[in-house]
């Protein structure tokens, strides 16, 4: 079976990988300071793609629903506001990404998805973006 050495590795091992996944959201937010958004812009943006391909970039300026329509059914709808987003209703069958909570720019590094909500079954990924991570996409 497993030696105390095997054993004491493995826990090691362990220790560091979750040191890791803790310090990440705190590496992640100081790595680069950028500059809050001009006047009239949006602070946060939010991204949705469906089956990896980007449909739209939004900027999250005031509160209302978005419905994601492909067709034969397939609906899920997000409430946006200026705070952050959720999956507000789906008509996938199992209703993950509609459990999996509002994504905001206080919250997204400590969620288990960080910024995102995913309907698998209709690949969708919905993204909270924040003004400086937009970059040059058109919202």
């Amino acid at each position: 079976m497993f030696r105390k050495k095997d054993i004491l590795l493995i826990f090691l091992l362990a220790v560091v990988a979750g040191g890791v996944l803790l310090l990440m959201p705190l590496l992640r937010k100081g790595a680069m300071p950028q500059a809050g958004p001009a006047a009239g812009e949006a602070s946060l943006y939010l991204r949705y793609s469906i089956g990896g391909e980007t449909v739209a970039t939004l900027p999250l300026t005031e509160e209302k629903d978005l419905q994601i329509d492909q067709g034969d059914g397939v609906i899920n709808i997000l409430h946006l506001s200026p705070t952050g987003f959720f999956m507000l209703s789906s008509t996938c069958h199992n209703q993950l990404c509609v459990y999996q909570g509002e994504v905001t720019a206080d919250n997204m590094d400590s969620r288990p998805l960080m910024n995102m909500v995913v309907c698998a079954p209709h690949r969708v990924v919905a993204e909270l973006l924040p003004a400086g991570e937009v970059g040059g996409e058109s919202p």
